[in-house]
């Protein structure tokens, strides 16, 4: 039986003779078949108990992978490019907190937005109205009164304010 060097290095110190050697090894070898196939499907099961943890941290990997894909081309698609982030010195971490209020203030101004907007959506109405009212007032004076009636004339604001104070 060949001895390996870790055997032959115990063999020179005194610490073991080959006989003993082999015979440890006999054994340890020495198993049923029952005992044998017992162990083997433990071990086996145990390797693959294993399996989908590794096939999850796979998956998620893979995920990761493809969202930081998907980060980088939604940078890339605004026009910059990641070497120029990284040679920005200015690039720093927000904190949470700061995100909030940033994003709390964001969507103040997006409701003070639709607010205003949904105010000249008013005011524009009320001047269509207001030029409806006008033009049927005209139409009214040129049937009554004949077409000489009514005059246009183009005037300025400040024009029209100085005529009303002064009551011309």
């Amino acid at each position: 039986m060949a001895l390996d060097s870790k055997q032959k290095i115990q063999m020179a110190l005194g610490q073991q003779d080959a006989q003993t050697t082999a015979k440890r090894d006999i054994e340890v070898l020495t198993i049923s078949d029952e005992a044998l196939e017992t162990e083997f499907m433990a071990m086996y099961a145990i390797a693959n108990k294993n399996v989908p943890d590794i096939e999850d941290k796979k998956k998620l990997v893979h995920t990761l992978s493809q969202s930081m894909e998907r980060i980088l081309h939604m940078i890339e698609k605004r026009g910059v490019t990641i070497a120029e982030i990284e040679a920005q010195p200015h690039l720093y971490m927000t904190s949470e907190s700061q995100l909030q209020v940033l994003s709390d203030e964001r969507t103040r101004l997006e409701l003070v937005s639709a607010s205003l907007s949904e105010e000249m959506k008013q005011v524009s109405k009320a001047c269509g109205r207001l030029e409806g009212n006008i033009e049927y007032a005209v139409a009214s004076l040129k049937k009554t009164y004949g077409d000489d009636a009514y005059a246009e004339e183009q005037i300025t604001l400040a024009e029209s304010r100085n005529r009303y104070s002064s009551g011309r």
